[in-house]
């Protein structure tokens, strides 16, 4: 929270600082930086970069509900009971996903206003923005509460979600990497290790690519995202079904 609090008073320091600067056309100040498209840009890539942030630590914080809600003692409270436990597993999952998300967008919101006020900017790209990183929470949400299905810990949970992460920023890179190292074979694993890990990098990008006015492709990272949260959280319910709890 305290990440979060110090993001609002950068925004604020930022707004007040760019509502004093003026642009002289022809020796008369006829328009003030907001009119000015590169204000725009520059406010959305802010919100993409904030909402990125928002992401991490709503993801760090998320880390221990499911290891907590499995301990024994809780655990206890529901599957003593004549409960399904797939079902309840996948309600705390879903309950979890769009809590927290909504949470994110919460904590982005009054930045986002504030500036949306001030310089009167009222962009449907914002609203886009917004809705592509809340996905990026949920699959995010719903990978780390899998995860806590089968390590049980948030101490286990949090390193593998690093990895993850580190994963995809090499893969990002991998056009890249592939010229430096010139190898077909560090080619072809990179490229297969993209086709079975979430898309969440290029949903990152692609909120960036709407701030500079571009039409990202979304089908592959939604789809593969989506796809690798629905595999993991199968997983982690048939493994619940050969598990004590």
């Amino acid at each position: 929270m305290a990440g979060v609090a110090a993001l609002v008073g950068l925004l604020g320091i930022l707004t007040n600082n760019l509502s004093t600067i003026h642009i002289d056309f022809g020796g008369a100040e006829s328009q003030r930086l907001d009119a000015v498209p590169d204000v725009r840009r520059i406010g959305l890539h802010f919100l993409a970069t904030y909402l990125d942030l928002l992401l991490a630590l709503t993801v760090l914080l998320a880390a221990g509900v499911i290891p907590n809600f499995l301990r024994p003692g809780i655990s206890w409270l529901y599957f003593g009971r004549p409960l399904d436990r797939q079902a309840v597993i996948v309600n705390k999952v879903i309950a979890t996903a769009a809590l927290y998300s909504a949470l994110m967008v919460a904590a982005a919101l009054p930045a986002t206003l504030a500036g949306m006020i001030r310089y009167g900017v009222f962009d449907l790209r914002i609203a886009q923005i917004i809705l592509i990183q809340m996905f990026a929470a949920a699959i995010w949400l719903a990978i780390v509460s899998a995860l806590g299905v089968f390590f049980r810990s948030a101490v286990k949970v949090i390193p593998i979600c690093l990895g993850l992460i580190a994963i995809q920023v090499v893969i990002a890179n991998r056009h890249m990497l592939s010229r430096l190292f010139d190898s077909s074979a560090i080619d072809w694993i990179l490229n297969a290790v993209a086709w079975v890990t979430p898309g969440t990098n290029d949903l990152s990008d692609a909120a960036h690519c709407l701030a500079e006015g571009g039409s990202p492709a979304l089908g592959w990272p939604i789809g593969s995202s989506l796809l690798f949260a629905l595999v993991l959280i199968y997983s982690a319910l048939q493994s619940v079904k050969r598990r004590d709890l």
